[in-house]
């Protein structure tokens, strides 16, 4: 999971949201009456169902000139990457996430800001799903990476283990911990794609190391936001590459990162030595 800058609302959105907004509550309000009626039938319950449903999901109008006028942007938005475990995930096979559930926040059902790119393992009922679990006080605990108050690297450590040669996600505290298990963000077969590709960037980044150009060229590419597993290049790779071979592409990307915000870089800035850098 990497920090992720949300674009502008699409045209659609704009121009319709409201409408949408509006025919689903409609909808929602008819299934209630249907529902608690003294003798409630069950075809007509059944009918008002598939019209809720109908209405909840406008906000994936489909194909309209090759491009879905929702979808296409938000995959754009995260180059193509699950908003929580950063693997690439085609256009067809993602998911429109709702960061709080459109069951239980009705109102934000069509709202842009609480769209995420997800793939389909993280979006499913096992993992994220309609969960969003909240502390005692109310303060949400799962992280929206275009939350630009929320440091990840404060609650999540992205770890490389050398001696089982793994690539970890691990809760630093108990929101982390929260993410890490509800996302499932160490399950097997993600973590056996992460760890293969990290290996191999390790290897690079040790010929890199040597002065290698090409090796270097690569390794900064990796980077770059729109490659996959991006939290981990952040962590073990740029910091390296700005202050020791003193790449500017990598001081102008570490400064992007620590920049978002006040609070967010208190944390990742600290172990980027950005201050260094200035």
């Amino acid at each position: 999971m990497i920090p992720v800058t949300r674009t502008s609302t699409p045209d659609i959105l704009k121009q319709k949201a409201n409408t949408w907004l509006k025919e689903l509550q409609e909808a929602i309000i008819d299934l209630e009456k249907i529902e608690n009626s003294p003798k409630p039938i069950k075809k007509e319950i059944e009918a008002a169902k598939k019209k809720v449903d109908k209405a909840q999901n406008k906000y994936n109008p489909g194909i309209r000139n090759g491009i879905n006028p929702v979808k296409q942007p938000l995959y754009d938005m995260f180059s193509g990457k699950c908003a929580f475990c950063e693997r690439k995930v085609e256009l067809s096979a993602g998911r429109i996430e709702h960061f709080r559930p459109k069951s239980q926040y009705v109102n934000l059902t069509f709202d842009w800001n609480n769209f995420l790119y997800s793939c389909e393992v993280c979006n499913n009922r096992q993992n994220k799903g309609s969960k969003f679990p909240l502390d005692c006080d109310g303060t949400q605990l799962l992280i929206d990476p275009t939350d630009e108050d929320c440091d990840i690297y404060e609650y999540l450590e992205f770890y490389w283990d050398k001696e089982t040669q793994l690539a970890s996600v691990v809760g630093k505290d108990g929101r982390g911990k929260v993410v890490q298990e509800i996302l499932d963000l160490n399950r097997k077969d993600l973590r056996e794609h992460r760890t293969k590709e990290l290996k191999k960037l390790l290897l690079l980044f040790k010929l890199a190391k040597t002065g290698d150009q090409e090796a270097i060229k690569l390794v900064t590419q990796s980077c770059k936001f729109d490659e996959e597993y991006t939290a981990f290049a952040l962590f073990y790779i740029l910091p390296y590459l700005a202050h020791n071979l003193q790449i500017s592409e990598a001081i102008e990307m570490i400064k992007k990162v620590s920049q978002r915000s006040f609070s967010y870089a208190e944390f990742y800035a600290e172990f980027a030595r950005v201050n260094d850098l200035q």
